[in-house]
């Protein structure tokens, strides 16, 4: 079982990450949590959703990405490190 099963889960609470996805409030831990988790030792399935609105939330918590960092910052790390390969390369480490 994962925690978009749980009764718990508050499908209108929710948070959209910076990218991707959405997590949602637990009222049991008092938190958002994703909902792809595995479920925890306060879980209790619901009988309120369809399995449509929890396969739903759990694809939801699968693409949640929270990362704001933008594509500039990886290419950047990406050409440092090729600069310090080739660096490397060259004086035989």
């Amino acid at each position: 079982m994962s925690c978009s099963d749980c009764k718990y889960l508050k499908e209108s609470k929710k948070r959209d990450g910076a990218l991707t996805g959405t997590i949602y409030y637990c009222s049991k831990v008092d938190n958002f949590v994703n909902g792809s988790n595995n479920s925890c030792d306060k879980f209790e399935k619901t009988y309120s959703r369809n399995s449509f609105e929890n396969s739903k939330i759990y694809q939801d918590g699968e693409a949640f990405s929270d990362d704001d960092k933008p594509v500039s910052f990886y290419v950047g790390l990406l050409i440092l490190i090729i600069i310090l390969g080739g660096i490397f390369k060259l004086l035989g480490y």
